[in-house]
């Protein structure tokens, strides 16, 4: 210790050190995060959790490593902190159909949650809730989650409000009512059905187009007497 010297960040840098500094920054802000500590054996051992072997992890160099490894370092380093959202961009890549069925398991059983880039479309409909398929400037996003079938059925909701529908006499009329049973969307049959329904229980007299809909739709009903 006596014959150490300090010196401060900027003259280490000018005199090239600059690769030395970020390697130590970045070690030093791996120790304080909320993952385990930065020991070779903590490493070793959630190295090990995605298939890479102790004498790969402590005594190889990363350029080394064949594709598949590669891509076990990165996601051991993704999950290191114990992060609430993970982002995989190409994941599948070199991995072989074991870790492809342990990685599609790890992220089914993750609590946190998971964007996954990929063209392999079995892997995505294995692991994912909600796809989003971008091809020729369009976004088709598949699955059902609540907050698309609420976003859904607002849109629809507030179509309708929105739509104003006159007779011939030029009379505003309830676009509902004018519309025509195939005109419907799948959100109105359903929303319709679940009205119809509920009069029918409630005894509560159906109007001339609601009747129509039974008709087409086979709901028993009572017709009221004059």
């Amino acid at each position: 210790m006596d014959f150490n010297s300090w010196y401060p960040r900027e003259t280490l840098r000018k005199r090239g050190f600059t690769k030395l500094i970020t390697a130590l920054d970045d070690k030093l802000a791996a120790s304080q995060q909320d993952g385990k500590p930065l020991t070779s054996r903590n490493v070793e051992e959630h190295l090990g959790n995605v298939g890479l072997a102790a004498e790969e992890a402590t005594h190889a160099r990363i350029k080394d490593l064949s594709g598949g490894q590669k891509v076990k370092v990165v996601l051991a380093a993704c999950t290191w902190c114990c992060p609430h959202l993970i982002i995989l961009d190409e994941p599948t890549n070199y991995l072989d159909r074991d870790s492809l069925g342990a990685l599609a398991n790890a992220i089914k059983e993750f609590d946190g949650g998971v964007i996954l880039i990929t063209h392999n479309k079995e892997f995505a409909d294995a692991t994912t809730k909600v796809t989003w398929v971008i091809a020729n400037n369009r976004c088709d996003i598949k699955g059902d989650p609540e907050w698309e079938k609420y976003a859904a059925e607002q849109e629809v909701i507030q179509a309708e409000e929105n739509a104003e529908f006159f007779d011939e006499a030029g009379n505003k009329i309830d676009g509902n009512k004018a519309k025509l049973v195939e005109d419907l969307t799948r959100q109105e049959v359903k929303r319709f059905k679940r009205d119809i329904k509920n009069k029918i229980k409630e005894n509560v007299e159906l109007e001339e187009f609601e009747m129509d809909y039974c008709d087409e739709w086979n709901i028993k009903y009572l017709v009221a007497d004059d």
